[in-house]
């Protein structure tokens, strides 16, 4: 994911000092004045791109510490519902599994909660009783109780 936003900005900023450098070039000519801007203009698109890259890449990097340094919530539920997201998987591209569990609290309230372990999503099934650990919207880890 980080190769992405380093090749994604690095190809935007290449192309944005392309289309202005060529426009710099073309306004040395004196007939060219109006044909010079142009290059220059088309060089803002990709310098906005660029932007967004790093504007991206910054909230992703900030997600990251949320959850790495948030506070892990733990709280008595029971498991109402698991389900799978597969996405990807057509022609040379590999598919990828989102795992997702539906907890129910003491009070009734039901809340669906990313599953970052597999092992985690395999140990677990509905109708369990126990206490999560979460932190954010991500379940970090469940400890079976018995009835």
């Amino acid at each position: 994911m980080v190769f992405f936003f380093i090749a994604f900005c690095g190809i935007s900023l290449f192309i944005a000092v392309m289309a202005i450098g060529i426009g710099g070039v073309a306004s040395l000519s004196e007939q060219a004045f109006p044909f010079s801007i142009i290059p220059i203009c088309m060089g803002v698109v990709p310098l906005g791109m660029f932007a967004f890259g790093i504007f991206m890449a910054i909230k992703m990097f900030q997600r990251f510490q949320m959850m790495r340094d948030g506070k892990v919530d733990a709280v008595p539920v029971v498991i109402v519902g698991k389900r799978t997201q597969v996405s990807g998987g057509s022609g040379d591209s590999s598919a990828s599994t989102a795992y997702f569990a539906t907890f129910e609290f003491e009070d009734g309230e039901r809340k669906e909660f990313s599953v970052y372990d597999g092992g985690l999503y395999g140990r677990i099934s509905e109708d369990d009783a126990g206490i999560l650990f979460s932190r954010e919207q991500f379940a970090v880890d469940f400890d079976r109780v018995r009835m």
